[in-house]
């Protein structure tokens, strides 16, 4: 869950233009609510217990993210998490907040 931490410093930024921001996680509830509870993040949190997001939007692999446009629709898909992704995944939103 590393991406959660590296996005954290960017969240009330991106809250401050109007953005929300969803993890939607699967796992075991006790491992999960320990890490949040020791990490809290500005966002919403979503345990997917039954993996019926993952499912629903096909997800192919770990992590994952889904950029979805003030209408609702998904934009951009962005799979897997490195060293670039917190640059990529700014410019992304700016992109669709300048929309």
């Amino acid at each position: 869950m590393q991406e959660v931490l590296q996005l954290q410093p960017e969240l009330e930024g991106f809250k401050e233009q109007g953005l929300d921001f969803y993890f939607v996680i699967a796992g075991r509830e006790r491992e999960l609510r320990a890490f949040f509870e020791r990490y809290p993040v500005a966002a919403n949190v979503v345990w997917d217990q039954e993996l019926e997001i993952f499912w629903d939007y096909d997800v192919e692999g770990l992590p994952v993210s889904f950029f979805v446009d003030k209408n609702g629709v998904v934009r951009e898909t962005k799979l897997g998490w490195d060293k670039d992704s917190p640059a990529e995944f700014k410019e992304l939103v700016d992109q669709l907040v300048a929309e």
